[in-house]
């Protein structure tokens, strides 16, 4: 998914080409009001700049850690900005809200959905409004609001991929069970990167319906929703003692060999070094997480496969996680 917004250049008029006998004539008088067409160049650039100033301003706060900014200061100028400047203030209100340090409880969910019919068509280019559209996702899902499930299930047809991966991180942030069914359907998708985000999305959602979703997707084609889907079955609120014997395979280093789908989504590109670190660093997550879910769940069976790990896995952090989950299992 594209982070970066592209670049605009606010087109400067031509000045009009002079007759050729203007030197002739009396100078013209111009029409009353011909001075206020003149204004927005006065204006519309404050504008911008005010709006990045205070993005710029805010942003800081953002990092500096303080407490969250009430984000109404910066919704604010998305009206007076012009386009340049809206990315900029999009841009930064997705950061804040993705990082917890701005909230939108000041601004009501009406005023977001006019934002969002507003804006999303805006853009010079079909790939500058779907940039938007990605934005004003990013920004809208943060507000709890059911309205907004619909917007981004919406988005989950577009023919851009970077649309619908986008729609698929906002559907996680909303957690609203609603949108369960098209998940669903989603984790069955060619690409692997939506069907990622889509167990993602499922895993912030509590509840029947999630629950029975993980529980299908242990038996996905796809090794890494497999292995994702146990993981989170074994954690909080499932622990569920089933998905142990799927643990202990996990736990065997040997049974990540011949996978290809752990060298990553873009294997087609990559050469054997690249390939070879997406795969270890895969590899190497999925067992410090399986030994954390070994001790989680108290299982006895996992000992020899920890103790294992603890002795000769090549990986610093794995064998560290087979020692914390051997001493949390009272075998240390």
């Amino acid at each position: 998914m594209a982070d970066s917004k592209p670049a605009f250049s606010d087109e400067q008029a031509l000045p009009p080409k002079l007759p050729d006998d203007l030197l002739d004539e009396e100078p013209r008088q111009e029409p009353p009001g011909s001075f206020l067409s003149s204004l927005p160049q006065f204006f519309v650039f404050p504008a911008i700049l005010v709006a990045t100033l205070t993005a710029v301003y805010l942003l800081l706060r953002v990092l500096a850690g303080s407490a969250p900014v009430d984000a109404s200061e910066l919704f604010r100028d998305l009206e007076a900005a012009g386009p340049h400047g809206r990315w900029q203030v999009l841009h930064s209100l997705a950061t804040g809200l993705g990082r917890g340090t701005m909230d939108l409880s000041e601004v009501s969910g009406e005023e977001l959905e006019r934002l969002y019919v507003n804006l999303q068509a805006e853009g010079e280019t079909p790939a500058e409004q779907v940039l938007m559209q990605q934005y004003l996702l990013l920004v809208v899902a943060h507000k709890g609001d059911p309205r907004f499930t619909g917007r981004a299930l919406a988005a989950l047809d577009s023919s851009d991929r970077d649309l619908r991966l986008t729609a698929l991180q906002a559907l996680g942030i909303m957690a609203d069970a609603a949108a369960l069914p098209a998940l669903e359907v989603r984790l069955q998708a060619e690409d692997p990167d939506e069907r990622v985000l889509a167990l993602g999305a499922v895993a912030n959602m509590t509840g029947p319906e999630a629950g029975a979703i993980l529980r299908e997707s242990l038996n996905s084609s796809d090794s890494i929703i497999a292995r994702n889907a146990a993981l989170l079955l074994a954690s909080e609120p499932y622990r569920e003692e089933a998905v142990k014997p799927f643990l202990l395979h996990m736990l065997d280093r040997e049974a990540y060999s011949d996978d290809p789908t752990l060298d990553g989504s873009l294997r087609a590109v990559m050469d054997v070094t690249s390939r070879s670190a997406a795969r270890e660093d895969a590899v190497e997550q999925f067992l410090v997480l399986a030994c954390r879910a070994a001790s989680e769940l108290g299982d006895p069976d996992a000992v020899p496969r920890l103790e294992n790990l603890r002795e000769a896995d090549p990986s610093l952090k794995v064998r560290s996680a087979a020692i914390d989950a051997l001493h949390q299992l009272g075998s240390s």
